[in-house]
């Protein structure tokens, strides 16, 4: 740890600083090796962390709990890859679940877990497309203490579902689209400690009258502004919920902290950014934050693609990986396109003892396509690498095929950054049936430091033009 007075020391200042216990805690847990997969209940499994930690914890020890456990069978039958239901603590009655990754998440996966909704004191239900009609089944769960639902898809009409959670102390709503809506929920949980409403449409009047009306609830709203000192500004933020928009949809960007002007540029100089932008021939767009006081934030960059024709069925030629098959071959056309964080959350693809080949068939009826788009992510300290070659063959009979473009890639010749590509091959003659074949590197190169092993590609999404 940084010593107070130095300057990369944090909090900055004026910001509460770790206590000792904190500070302990902290050591211990870097010390027994760091690892960021513990649970709670094995930290408290260890006899010195557990006095450490247990401070920090809710007020939810089992003799707490005036309800029984549920069984042990109903537990497993609710863990799948995308949600997880465990314990709180040992021999707990309370439970914890999270549902995971947003393209797999569907009504039905949250009203599964009313079968525990007696037994349930935490729930982490963030970046997923939650609506309205979910809040319906999050409010049956009465016995939660603490509820994450940042970046969802909900507004004021739902909130009114949560008003029965009497027993919650820390509710999280950052990033969703909620206004007045908030108050009486305020009002109607008494046991509220915390509430997190970062990046929501609450002006800051509100926020400042809803401090007033309720001085016993901590809430959290984002950054203080801190006399003569400057910090970095976080960038834009890309409103859209995907990348994959419709050819008549806009792009919206926008900032947390009130008085921020964001600039943007796709091809030529940085400009005002003012009102949603129709998404057109834009392809990328870059932009960064700026507010008198503040040093400018890092330029990020967006990349969005257009809807394109849509085939009737795809399928494999040679199988799938099993531990990175996504959904199946209809991973690559479901509009829905993997993110460069997480390979391995259902939405990409992962190719490496051979060659990603897929055959698409768009009917009798088939388009003029131009133009296929197939995109690719790249990590290459993780072996994940571009591919080598794309090519594409047309068929009039799916038996019978003809070489109609494709694209050679260049050797790398060092690391380059993390993040999601594409490559287009032109082609000129339609054809009812087209085979899409992506080859990843067989050797990576001397310079990588898995020199001589196979390299890895993982493709999301296909698009025809």
């Amino acid at each position: 740890f940084l010593a107070s007075d130095h300057d990369d020391a944090m909090p900055p200042k004026g910001k509460r600083s770790l206590t000792e216990e904190e500070l302990a805690a902290i050591n211990l847990w870097v010390a027994s090796g760091g690892d960021t997969l513990l649970s709670v209940a094995e930290l408290l499994s260890n006899d010195s962390t557990s006095a450490l930690i247990q401070p920090f914890l809710l007020n939810d020890q089992p003799s707490d709990f005036t309800f029984d456990a549920a069984s042990s069978e109903v537990i497993k039958k609710l863990n799948n890859p995308y949600r997880t239901v465990r314990p709180l603590f040992p021999e707990s009655a309370g439970l914890e679940a999270s549902i995971y990754v947003g393209s797999q998440f569907s009504s039905s996966s949250l009203k599964e877990l009313l079968e525990v909704k007696e037994q349930l004191v935490s729930l982490n239900l963030s970046n997923l497309p939650i609506s309205n009609d979910d809040l319906t089944s999050v409010g049956q769960m009465k016995s939660l203490r603490k509820l994450w639902m940042n970046n969802g898809q909900f507004n004021d009409e739902g909130l009114n579902a949560l008003s029965q959670l009497d027993q919650l102390q820390l509710l999280s709503l950052s990033g969703n689209k909620i206004k007045s809506g908030i108050e009486p929920i305020l009002n109607s949980l008494p046991n509220l400690e915390k509430v997190f409403i970062w990046n929501t449409l609450i002006s800051a009047d509100d926020l400042a009258s809803l401090a007033k009306k309720f001085p016993n609830v901590q809430i959290e709203y984002g950054f203080e502004e801190l006399q003569g000192e400057e910090l970095t500004l976080s960038a834009p933020q890309n409103d859209q919920s995907g990348s994959v928009l419709t050819a008549d949809a806009t792009i919206s960007l926008s900032h947390q902290l009130p008085g921020v002007k964001v600039y943007y540029r796709t091809d030529g100089e940085f400009q005002t950014y003012i009102n949603p932008l129709p998404i057109g021939n834009i392809h990328t767009i870059f932009a960064f934050a700026e507010k008198d006081g503040w040093i400018n934030s890092d330029t990020v960059e967006y990349s969005f693609f257009i809807q394109g024709f849509k085939p009737i069925s795809i399928k494999p030629n040679l199988a799938l990986d099993e531990q990175y098959k996504g959904q199946g071959a209809k991973t690559l056309i479901d509009n829905k396109k993997g993110t460069v964080n997480n390979f391995s959350g259902g939405e990409w693809l992962g190719f490496r003892d051979h060659s990603m080949d897929m055959t698409v068939d768009f009917g009798k009826n088939f388009p003029t396509i131009s133009e296929v788009v197939l995109g690719y992510g790249l990590n290459m300290p993780s072996y994940i690498m571009k591919p080598v070659e794309v090519k594409i063959l047309g068929s009039s009979d799916g038996n019978k095929w003809d070489e109609l473009g494709g694209v050679k890639v260049p050797n790398p010749t060092g690391f380059s950054p993390n993040g999601e590509f594409s490559l287009a091959v032109k082609i000129s003659v339609p054809h009812r049936y087209y085979r899409v074949i992506a080859v990843p590197m067989p050797k990576l190169p001397k310079w990588h430091n898995g020199a001589g092993d196979r390299g890895w590609i993982f493709v999301d999404e296909l698009f025809f033009y």
